[in-house]
């Protein structure tokens, strides 16, 4: 059996009017709230103690100007002309020295030398005519490369190089106390001493008299692909 309700206490009945009334009721409350007005305070009017305060407070504003430094502008210098002749004169009458005079009467000294005579034995390195081949350095140079013999162990073991032979030409002109300053080896050096050997000069002179002089000549052994 389904209870009935008794429409004099429904509580829904009402409910719709009760909304609309406290909506309105909040509007009106919001509208007067903005439109509220709040009374301004007047400030009270200043009186001239106020100032003399004020002025203790808030010291004056002073205003700075800044000017920018300029650079003062040298002074020029007149230029210095200088006379070159008058100048060397200048220099030459600084520099003079009063020298004594030499009586005529004081005697003179004469020193009288000679130089002592040169060994002929003595061996030398550079004298006033040096030693030349006989045919000069070019024939000198074409009798070696004709008298070469390239020997067969610098040939198998591809040797080459230079073979520097020193030697003293002796007032004879002939080649003598030969030996190797620098070598290759493999037999070169030897054939260097022998083809060297061959050689003929005209022998060096110093003072036209013929003397022992030191040479060094290089050979170039060098193998034709």
């Amino acid at each position: 059996m389904e209870p009935k309700k008794n429409p004099k206490y429904d509580v829904h009945k009402k409910s719709r009017m009760t909304f609309f009334f406290s909506l309105c009721v909040s509007i009106l409350l919001v509208l007067t709230a903005f439109q509220w007005k709040r009374p301004i305070a007047q400030p009270e009017p200043r009186t001239q103690n106020d100032g003399v305060i004020d002025d203790q407070l808030y010291p004056p504003v002073t205003e700075l100007t800044y000017t920018t430094p300029t650079k003062p502008t040298p002074a020029k210098e007149k230029p210095i002309i200088i006379n070159p002749i008058e100048a060397k004169k200048e220099l030459i009458e600084e520099r003079s020295i009063e020298l004594p005079s030499i009586p005529n009467d004081v005697p003179v000294a004469t020193i009288q030398f000679s130089l002592p005579p040169e060994n002929p034995d003595t061996t030398f390195i550079v004298v006033e005519r040096m030693p030349m081949p006989k045919d000069g350095y070019e024939g000198l140079y074409k009798f070696l490369s004709k008298e070469i013999k390239y020997p067969k162990p610098a040939i198998r073991n591809n040797a080459k190089g230079k073979v520097f032979v020193e030697f003293v030409i002796n007032k004879k002109g002939e080649p003598s106390n030969l030996r190797v300053t620098r070598g290759i080896g493999y037999g070169c050096d030897e054939e260097a001493i022998r083809v060297i050997s061959l050689t003929k000069w005209s022998p060096g002179k110093q003072r036209g008299v013929p003397v022992n002089v030191r040479m060094t000549v290089p050979i170039q052994f060098t193998l034709q692909e």
